[in-house]
């Protein structure tokens, strides 16, 4: 389920100690992440969660819509990740997706 992918790549942000937050720009992770390393989406996912947060909360009200369209965009991110034509415009495609999940 979509909640259970967004759960482990939660928990894999919050448990990953080997980079803090931010350390790379976004097109270095984006090309970490579809180079194979692993860790790269929780890095996305943490740096980019709170930001994508308040951008749907304009959209959706009530706290747990705001969740669940938050992970919904995270998960299709992660299953669209080779639709990234520019790895540096990652924080613009996943705000499209995002405002796409909400209305």
């Amino acid at each position: 389920s979509c909640g259970a992918v967004v759960a482990v790549l939660y928990n894999d942000a919050v448990n990953d100690s080997r980079r803090p937050p931010g350390h790379d720009s976004d097109g270095r992770i984006v090309a970490r992440h579809m180079a194979g390393d692993t860790s790269a989406f929780s890095e996305l996912f943490t740096k980019h969660k709170p930001m994508l947060s308040r951008v749907v909360r304009r959209y959706v009200s009530a706290d747990a819509e705001v969740e669940d369209v938050v992970q919904e965009t995270f998960v299709r991110a992660y299953e669209g990740m080779n639709a990234v034509r520019d790895e540096t415009r990652f924080r613009s495609w996943l705000l499209r997706i995002g405002i796409n999940c909400a209305i």
